[in-house]
């Protein structure tokens, strides 16, 4: 049995490029996350809490060319791989505006009044922890 796993394992990285854990990262993310939402919440539909964090909290700027932003070690230390999967967190940045009527971040590149980042997680310790540290 296991020769056939390998077998198979072996063909999906062939015919895929991507390796077991990157497909199941794929696999675990189009469960949790709609790419065509029109919001936020919507967007992070498997997740209990979405945080919108602070932008130049999260990423260091310290790198020489100004177009380059890395996120802190920190913040990458909630994501997959860092983390296994059911325990990660996801992040985004959005270019949208804020819709005063439904409460919610509108995803929209035509009227653009603003990018935010956010994060999704299913554990409460971690949106605390976001709220705090990077909001």
């Amino acid at each position: 049995m296991v020769m056939i796993e390998r077998v198979k394992d072996w063909y999906l990285t062939w015919r895929t490029g991507l390796d077991k854990t990157s497909r199941d990262y794929l696999e675990w993310e189009q469960g949790h996350i709609v790419p065509k939402a029109n919001y936020v919440r919507n967007y992070f539909q498997g997740f209990k809490y979405v945080v919108p964090l602070d932008y130049e909290k999260v990423y260091t700027t310290s790198t020489p060319f100004w177009w380059e932003k890395i996120p802190n070690q920190d913040f990458l230390s909630y994501m997959w791989p860092n983390r296994p999967l059911g325990n990660n967190c996801s992040y985004r940045t959005f270019r949208g505006f804020w819709d005063q009527w439904d409460k919610q971040f509108h995803i929209c590149d035509i009227r653009c009044e603003m990018d935010q980042l956010f994060v999704a997680t299913n554990n409460e310790e971690d949106a605390i922890m976001f709220g705090l540290r990077w909001a």
